[in-house]
């Protein structure tokens, strides 16, 4: 069911997307969203020249280095780079106002103009605290938007990675409360969403399940089960940051650009499906947005100051990376297209907690945050025994055994049995005597195969119960 009335526009934030740089495909794809629903989209100018600064400076990382490959003839094309930034700016105003449903909103007084322009190109007396640059670009973002509509903070959607600073101006302002969401919940602003009834979850996921193959069985003994697998990227997933501090940590440069791999990458389930109704009636037409979980390998690159403070481009791997990715699925005549709504999230596949009972709470929530996933009777996880039921009918049987520190959960998928256990790791603890710690949480989730692990993680595990329980029968 859409809000009524509707807003007017969503406006779009420079942060909106990683390192503050215009990702033009997701923008024409938040436009043909909205547009469905006579939404416009509205982009201040304040936006573009930031978008315009930040490119600037990350050509200016990137010219000496390419001039240096070029010196040894290990490149033999030279970039073309825009002359100046005000190059740049022209640049980027013509590529988006050719998108249709697209404004650029003008700045308006021309002192005003003037020196916002001056201070966010870094051509004037614009200054910078703590790296940040000052003024009021902010202010004058969001009061520009509110003009157009009356000041009415109801008929615009500010759509914003960095939801706290325009929380901070609108209250600094006396005006609001705002409506700000990020990419991933752009259809919340406009449509009223419920839980994705059983039939819709299974329907989608069996959509989604139809897209991936299904591996051959392992030859190693401690393989638990065959898991779906993407045999290479997909769906456009372009834009992932980091949002596990210790996986930062793995790499000895600063991170600019962690990208999908070729190669094969392992779903682990659909998390959080919401539907998001067309007005038809008809739960099978509308919006359908959830997370899709996936662990395969990740490749990153970034850059680094030499000893001589020269900066140099840097690259490397990262294996088992944990990826959720946010999607929207289209529903319409029974027909369904999905593609990736946001930035993804790249973690470790390693699970830490202080306890056995802080793991096996996370366990429960994130099992039953799965799509078509649901306990029996709605019976709690998991102080007792319990049994899963999916969108597909099949039942799962789960026990636990052990104590509430070092436990292990079995889920019984009829032909085989899927284990998942937290265990203490002893090389946490450095031990000082009465003054002994923790370097860091001791105990870690991962899938086991009796006593064997057959890690890391617990992901490969899940998956199995969940493709069990929702594949289409």
């Amino acid at each position: 069911m859409r809000l009524d009335p509707l807003p007017k526009a969503v406006v779009i934030d420079t942060n909106l997307w990683g390192n503050g740089i215009l990702d033009v495909g997701r923008l024409k794809k938040i436009a043909e969203q909205v547009a469905k629903v006579g939404v416009q989209v509205w982009i201040r100018t304040q936006v573009v020249l930031e978008w315009a600064s930040r490119a600037h400076e990350d050509i200016k990382i990137i010219e000496p280095p390419w001039k240096r490959l070029r010196r040894a003839a290990i490149v033999q094309q030279p970039l073309e780079f825009p002359a100046d930034v005000h190059a740049i700016v022209e640049g980027l105003t013509k590529r988006i106002e050719a998108i249709p449903n697209v404004t650029v909103l003008p700045m308006g007084g021309a002192a005003a103009v003037a020196g916002m322009r001056d201070q966010i190109l870094g051509t004037g007396l614009g200054t910078r605290k703590n790296g940040v640059k000052t003024g009021a670009v902010d202010s004058s973002f969001v009061r520009g938007a509110l003009n157009k509509v009356g000041n009415d903070p109801t008929r615009v959607v500010f759509i914003s990675g960095n939801a706290g600073d325009l929380k901070a101006v609108a209250k600094e302002m006396g005006i609001g409360p705002l409506i700000i969401r990020d990419e991933n919940n752009i259809a919340g602003a406009l449509f009223f969403s419920m839980s994705a009834p059983k039939e819709v979850q299974q329907y989608i996921a069996g959509e989604f399940l139809g897209l991936v193959t299904i591996a051959p069985p392992s030859p190693d003994p401690h393989s638990q089960m065959d898991h779906p697998y993407f045999n290479e990227p997909w769906f456009g997933i372009s834009d992932i940051e980091i949002t596990d501090a210790g996986l930062s940590d793995l790499l000895p440069f600063d991170v600019t650009e962690l990208q999908l791999e070729a190669g094969q990458y392992r779903l682990v389930g659909l998390r959080f499906m919401d539907i998001f109704e067309s007005g038809e009636g008809d739960p099978y037409s509308g919006s359908v947005d959830f997370d899709a979980v996936l662990i395969g390998p990740v490749s990153a690159s970034g850059y680094e100051l030499d000893a001589d403070g020269e900066v140099v481009m840097r690259g490397g791997m990262l294996g088992e990376v944990v990826i959720t990715a946010p999607f929207s699925a289209s529903v319409a005549n029974n027909q369904v297209s999905f593609s990736p709504t946001g930035t993804a999230g790249a973690q470790g596949p390693e699970t830490r907690f202080s306890g056995g009972s802080d793991a096996l709470e996370w366990l429960g929530e994130f099992v039953l945050s799965l799509a078509g996933v649901e306990t029996v009777d709605d019976t709690g996880w998991i102080d007792d025994d319990l049994t899963l039921e999916g969108a597909n009918g099949r039942k799962v049987p789960v026990e636990r055994s052990g104590d509430f520190d070092e436990w292990t959960v079995s889920f019984d998928l009829e032909t085989d049995v899927v284990e998942i256990g937290c265990r203490y790791d002893p090389g946490a603890r450095v031990w000082a005597g009465k003054d002994s710690f923790d370097m860091f949480p001791p105990y870690y989730v991962v899938g086991v195969n009796g006593e064997s692990e057959t890690g890391p993680g617990p992901y490969a595990a899940i998956a199995a119960v969940w493709v069990h329980l929702v594949e289409p029968l």
